[in-house]
Formats: C-alpha cells, sequence, structure tokens
C-alpha cells in the first residue's frame, strides 16, 4: 500500500508539472517575437505578434492588477549605452472581470522601442518577461532570452 502511494504521488507529480510545461509550450504558440535594431532611428526594437484573440501586458501596470507586466532586463555591454526607459504605444485600458482591476494591454502586434547610443559593434542581451491571455485563461509568464546585433555606426 506505501509503495502505491508512493508511486501515485511521483505519477501526480509528473503530470503536474508535464501540464504546467505544456502550458508554456502552448504560451509560445500564441506569439512570435521579432529582435531588430532600427540603425535610422538609433533604436532597438523588440515586436510581439499575437495570434487573434490573444493580449500581452503593458509595462505599466498597477502592482496589484493581477496579471504580470511585461518586463525587459538588459545585460550591461560597455559596447553601447541604453535609455533607462523602454517605451511603449500607449495601450488600450479597460476593466478585465477576470482580475477585477483596470488593466492595460496589447492585442494583434505591438512595438517597444529603447534608444542606443552605440560606442563600438556589438550585440544587446536581455530577457523580456511576458504574460499572454485570452477571454477564457492566461498562459503562465515566460523569460524569453533574446540577441541583437549592434553594427558600429
Amino acid at each position: 500500500m506505501k509503495r502505491f502511494r508512493i508511486a501515485m504521488i511521483r505519477y501526480l507529480f509528473l503530470l503536474f508539472f508535464s501540464m504546467f510545461f505544456d502550458g508554456l509550450s502552448i504560451a509560445q504558440e500564441h506569439i512570435t517575437w521579432d529582435f531588430t535594431y532600427n540603425s535610422s532611428t538609433s533604436e532597438i526594437e523588440m515586436k510581439a505578434s499575437l495570434d487573434n484573440g490573444w493580449h500581452i501586458y503593458s509595462q505599466h501596470l498597477a502592482e496589484n492588477a493581477g496579471p504580470v507586466p511585461t518586463r525587459f532586463i538588459f545585460q550591461k555591454d560597455k559596447a553601447f549605452k541604453l535609455s533607462t526607459k523602454v517605451m511603449e504605444p500607449t495601450p488600450i485600458e479597460e476593466f478585465d472581470k477576470n482580475f477585477e482591476s483596470n488593466v492595460k494591454y496589447f492585442d494583434k502586434e505591438v512595438v517597444f522601442t529603447n534608444k542606443v547610443k552605440v560606442k563600438k559593434q556589438g550585440a544587446v542581451r536581455g530577457t523580456v518577461t511576458y504574460m499572454i491571455c485570452n477571454e477564457v485563461m492566461c498562459m503562465p509568464p515566460v523569460d524569453q532570452q533574446f540577441e541583437i546585433k549592434i553594427p558600429k555606426e
């Protein structure tokens, strides 16, 4: 009987983590990121394209709003200097009954930008943390690493 309980606990543990990681991979299926450097504006651009019905949250949410705000963390590098503020377009703002608060989000597509002062050729490396939702559910937050090649201007 004890052996059966241990086996059941292991099975449930594996089932839970399998479902959790499947959820992360499903989240990746509904959003595509494109990370580029725009030499004409001297900005890095982080573009999220979402499937119909899905949305991603603004960087600027009330602390207790519920969803995880989008966040960019950049590795320090002496080859360039980034602005301290990642810019975003004006988000959609509305009351979300699931979170019982006002939330700011983007659907279809959003481009986040950050000014770059290039000192020498290199690459901007970092991580974006984001959460996507639709009308029925939210996916667990995801951390995605990125690298953007920066040529010497």
